[in-house]
C-alpha cells in the first residue's frame, strides 16, 4: 500500500497542519497482504474531512469547526496509491448539519464514494453596540466593541469591523448589547428627510435657487419631494449633492 506524501511549498502550521493529517491516514490504514485490498479506518476518513474544513477559505476573522457524526467504521478498496478527496460540489453550504461527499481515490481512480453526515460551526468576530442608537444615527467606532462568538445558527450577516460602518446609518432603534447586523444599517443619505436643502431650478437659460425643506431622504440622484420655502408648494426633484436638489418639470 502506497500513500501520497502531503503537499509541499507550504511553511509553518500548514505543513505541519499538512503531516498531522497525512500520519493519521497514514496509520489508519490496514493492509492485507495477498488480499489486493486495505482497509480505510474511521480515523482516516475523519482526519480527510477536517483537513478539507481546515483548508477552505474564510472571511478575514471567520473559522470553521467540524463534528463528524455518522462515519463508517471501515470501509475496504483495492491497495494502491491513496488519496481522500471531499467533494465540494455536494456541499455547496457548510453551515449546522451537512452531508459531505468522501471521494477515495487509488491509482488516480475514484473506487469509493462515502457520505459523511458532520455538524459545521462556525465562528466570526461581530460588532455588538455599547449603547442605545437611535434610528437614522451615525455609528462610529466609540458606539461597539468586537467579540468573538458562534454564528452556525445565524441567518443574518453580521458585521465585521469598524470599516464597514464608514458612511452608513442605523435604520432603526438597536439596543445596548445588540449585535450590529448588515441588515440594520443604511448608507447615509445626502439629504435626509427634515434637512434644509438648497433648490435649485433652470428657465430660459436662467438658474434660481431657493431654501427647501426635504420631505423624504435621499441619496445621488435620487428623486425626492420637497417643500419650498417661498411657496410652501410640495415640489419634486432630483439629489444632486450634499443638501442640493434639482427641481423637475411636472
Amino acid at each position: 500500500m502506497r500513500c501520497s506524501a502531503p503537499p509541499t511549498g507550504y511553511s509553518g502550521d500548514t505543513v505541519k497542519r499538512s503531516l498531522s493529517i497525512f500520519l493519521v491516514v497514514l496509520c489508519s490504514v490496514t493492509a492485507h497482504a495477498g488480499s489486493g485490498t486495505m482497509f480505510l479506518r474511521a480515523a482516516a476518513l475523519r482526519a480527510s474531512v477536517e483537513a478539507y474544513i481546515a483548508g477552505l477559505p474564510v472571511r478575514e476573522g471567520c473559522s470553521y469547526a467540524v463534528e463528524c457524526r455518522d462515519i463508517p467504521d471501515s470501509i475496504a478498496v483495492p491497495s494502491g496509491s491513496l488519496r481522500l478527496v471531499v467533494d465540494p460540489a455536494a456541499t455547496p453550504v457548510l453551515r449546522g448539519h451537512v452531508a459531505l461527499a468522501l471521494e477515495v481515490i487509488v491509482d488516480g481512480v475514484t473506487v469509493r464514494r462515502v457520505m459523511v453526515a458532520a455538524f459545521v460551526r462556525t465562528y466570526a468576530n461581530v460588532l455588538l453596540t455599547t449603547r442605545r442608537l437611535d434610528a437614522r444615527a451615525a455609528v462610529g467606532a466609540g458606539d461597539v466593541r468586537s467579540e468573538r462568538v458562534e454564528t452556525t445558527e445565524w441567518p443574518r450577516r453580521p458585521v465585521a469591523d469598524t470599516l464597514g460602518l464608514a458612511g452608513m446609518r442605523t435604520k432603526r432603534i438597536i439596543a445596548e448589547g445588540s449585535v450590529l447586523f448588515e441588515e440594520l444599517l443604511g448608507q447615509v443619505p445626502l439629504v435626509a428627510r427634515g434637512d434644509r436643502v438648497t433648490l435649485r431650478a433652470a428657465a430660459k437659460g436662467v438658474c434660481i435657487s431657493t431654501g427647501a425643506m426635504a420631505l423624504e431622504d435621499g441619496g445621488p440622484g435620487a428623486v425626492i419631494s420637497v417643500k419650498a420655502s417661498c411657496t410652501r408648494d410640495r415640489l419634486r426633484g432630483r439629489v444632486i449633492g450634499a443638501g442640493i436638489v434639482e427641481a423637475l418639470d411636472e
